[in-house]
């Protein structure tokens, strides 16, 4: 009788063990299991981050509108492509140019290019350019202005050079007189005269300032990595159709997509805000007039004041101006004809030069003039309201405009990304034979 008790009393103890035992490997599989789970999803989620996640984080906030990483990626390649094909096109044309002189101009605008193609430099240019479009929609759609598909479709084939409705009417040109006629004073001063176009000089400070203009558009034009259609459609015999139009944008699309992975979606976006752009353009620049006070001045150049003096001295002394500008003046472009600059408006000049020159009455001969490339001795020729070409119109437009959008800037709750510089593509390059050495 004892004995069965004892072993009675010996079998629970063991079946309590066991259960112990299955419990324990039990909570071991269990664990097991959720750290593989754990694992996977934290792979699973880096995955994800890598793949999908990080493209949607914003790296522009304006307002209550966003730019996604992958919307800024797509842009900052486009734009990289259109500077590399530039590259590429200026390149092979210095390479039909023999004269020493002309290719070391074109060899100076390749290293531009290239130090342009920096992360950092074209990263920081695609940032600004895409804060002010997210400024531009805003404002066109507050001010009603829309931007329809057919619009979008419109501007996509003509692009190609395809007009389907015909060709646009070509916009009227503005024309220029030579100069005004000549008072009894100014023929006492100079009896040339003045040429009509701006007249560029060697010297920094007396070439007119070229400001990017505030409309940019694609360019699909072939080079060698792209051999998508051009922008201008050439004069043919054949009729374009809309077949010929599909196949063209079908090309152009597949290159590019192989080229830098965007498609027909990214262009009828950029070409959106390229409308919305010429829209407002118009309306915010509908005041702007086609002419502007201008002066028509002729300086001498010298390096330093001593010498500024000097010639000052011996005009007032009655030595003839044209004489001294060419024994005088460094400013060599301009120097064999007397000093003679032209008429130009503000904003061109270095702003010492230009403050000088537009204080000055007609005849009048300044004190020597410091600006940031040396002294100036300036004689003002005519002062008055001038028109301006058709280049000159578009130029005040643009500024009026760019300004515009500047200001509004300023008083626009911006968001940028602080590691938006770890964004930038760095795709695609430039050929390694094209590369200067």
């Amino acid at each position: 009788m004892a004995n069965r008790t004892k072993q009675k009393l010996v079998s629970k103890k063991h079946l309590a063990r066991v259960e112990r035992e299955k419990r324990q490997k039990r909570y071991i599989v269990y664990g097991s299991i959720a750290i593989v789970i754990i694992v996977i999803l934290i792979i699973g989620y880096g995955v994800l981050e890598e793949n999908v996640l990080k493209y949607q984080k914003p790296v522009i906030t304006v307002g209550n509108e966003k730019v996604t990483v992958k919307q800024f990626q797509d842009r900052a390649k486009f734009e990289r492509l259109q500077l590399v094909n530039r590259y590429i096109s200026t390149y092979q044309y210095m390479t039909s140019i023999e004269d020493e002189n002309s290719r070391s101009i074109f060899e100076n605008n390749l290293k531009q290019m290239e130090a342009q193609l920096d992360p950092l430099v074209y990263g920081q240019a695609v940032i600004d350019k895409m804060v002010d479009d997210l400024i531009i929609i805003q404002e066109a759609k507050q001010r009603g202005i829309e931007v329809t598909k057919k619009d979008i479709d419109k501007r996509l084939k003509a692009e190609f050079g395809y007009f389907p409705e015909g060709s646009p009417t070509p916009r009227p040109t503005f024309e220029t007189l030579p100069t005004s006629t000549l008072s009894p004073a100014q023929l006492a001063i100079i009896s040339p005269t003045p040429e009509i176009t701006q007249v560029i000089t060697s010297t920094p400070e007396i070439t007119q300032v070229i400001t990017e203009t505030a409309e940019s558009t694609a360019t699909l034009m072939p080079t060698e990595n792209n051999p998508g259609p051009t922008s201008t459609a050439l004069p043919t015999a054949t009729p374009y159709t809309e077949k010929a139009y599909q196949d063209n944008l079908k090309t152009a699309l597949q290159n590019l997509e192989s080229q830098i992975g965007i498609g027909e979606e990214f262009l009828r976006d950029y070409f959106e805000v390229e409308l919305y752009r010429q829209q407002l353009r118009d309306i915010i620049t509908e005041d702007v007039t086609s002419e502007e006070e201008q002066v028509w001045v002729r300086h001498i150049l010298v390096s330093d004041e001593t010498t500024a003096q000097e010639v000052l001295d011996r005009l007032e002394n009655g030595e003839d101006f044209k004489e001294l500008a060419k024994e005088f003046s460094i400013d060599t472009a301009t120097a064999v004809r007397g000093g003679d600059l032209g008429w130009f408006g503000k904003g061109r000049m270095d702003k010492a030069f230009e403050k000088a020159a537009f204080s000055l009455d007609i005849g009048e001969i300044s004190k020597p003039v410091q600006s940031s490339f040396g002294w100036h001795i300036i004689e003002a020729l005519g002062h008055e309201m001038r028109p301006l070409t058709e280049y000159q119109y578009e130029q005040k437009r643009n500024q009026v405009f760019n300004d515009w959008i500047a200001s509004v800037r300023e008083t626009t709750d911006v968001v940028i990304n602080e590691d938006w510089g770890s964004y930038v593509p760095v795709e695609p390059v430039i050929p390694d034979k094209l590369l200067l050495p």
